[in-house]
Protein backbone atom coordinates (compact mmCIF):
# COMPACT_ATOMS: atom_id res chain seq x y z
CA UNK A 1 0.00 0.00 0.00
CA UNK A 2 1.46 3.21 -0.91
CA UNK A 3 0.59 6.55 0.89
CA UNK A 4 1.73 9.15 -1.30
CA UNK A 5 1.85 9.31 -4.98
CA UNK A 6 5.59 9.73 -6.64
CA UNK A 7 4.62 13.53 -7.77
CA UNK A 8 2.90 14.12 -4.20
CA UNK A 9 6.05 13.64 -2.53
CA UNK A 10 8.21 16.46 -2.89
CA UNK A 11 5.42 18.73 -1.88
CA UNK A 12 5.38 16.39 1.01
CA UNK A 13 8.48 16.80 2.09
CA UNK A 14 8.42 20.43 1.67
CA UNK A 15 5.44 20.42 3.82
CA UNK A 16 7.28 18.39 6.35
CA UNK A 17 10.15 20.77 6.29
CA UNK A 18 8.10 24.24 7.00
CA UNK A 19 6.47 22.60 9.28
CA UNK A 20 9.33 21.25 11.59
CA UNK A 21 11.05 24.56 11.04
CA UNK A 22 8.02 27.04 13.06
CA UNK A 23 7.97 24.36 15.47
CA UNK A 24 11.66 24.54 16.04
CA UNK A 25 11.22 28.30 15.64
CA UNK A 26 8.14 28.57 18.21
CA UNK A 27 10.47 26.26 20.82
CA UNK A 28 13.21 28.19 20.55
CA UNK A 29 11.40 31.73 21.21
CA UNK A 30 10.03 30.31 24.08
CA UNK A 31 12.60 28.82 25.16
CA UNK A 32 12.42 29.02 29.37
CA UNK A 33 8.13 27.77 29.24
CA UNK A 34 9.38 24.73 27.19
CA UNK A 35 12.28 23.50 29.32
CA UNK A 36 11.04 24.60 32.83
CA UNK A 37 11.78 22.15 35.49
CA UNK A 38 8.54 22.19 37.63
CA UNK A 39 5.73 19.43 36.28
CA UNK A 40 3.43 21.63 34.63
CA UNK A 41 2.32 19.88 31.87
CA UNK A 42 2.32 20.92 28.13
CA UNK A 43 -0.72 22.50 27.49
CA UNK A 44 0.09 24.99 30.81
CA UNK A 45 2.94 26.65 28.12
CA UNK A 46 0.11 27.78 26.00
CA UNK A 47 -2.78 28.83 28.61
CA UNK A 48 -0.07 30.65 30.86
CA UNK A 49 2.49 31.51 28.73
CA UNK A 50 1.95 32.64 24.96
CA UNK A 51 -0.05 35.36 25.41
CA UNK A 52 0.78 37.91 23.00
CA UNK A 53 -2.77 39.21 21.83
CA UNK A 54 -3.52 36.27 20.03
CA UNK A 55 -6.03 33.12 20.52
CA UNK A 56 -3.43 31.03 22.28
CA UNK A 57 -5.35 27.82 20.45
CA UNK A 58 -4.04 29.77 17.80
CA UNK A 59 -0.54 28.32 18.42
CA UNK A 60 -2.10 24.82 18.35
CA UNK A 61 -3.16 25.28 14.72
CA UNK A 62 -0.21 25.65 13.11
Amino acid sequence: MQILRKEERPIAGVALVVFAALNALLIANHWQSFTRGAHVGFWSVFYNHLNEGVSKLKYLAN
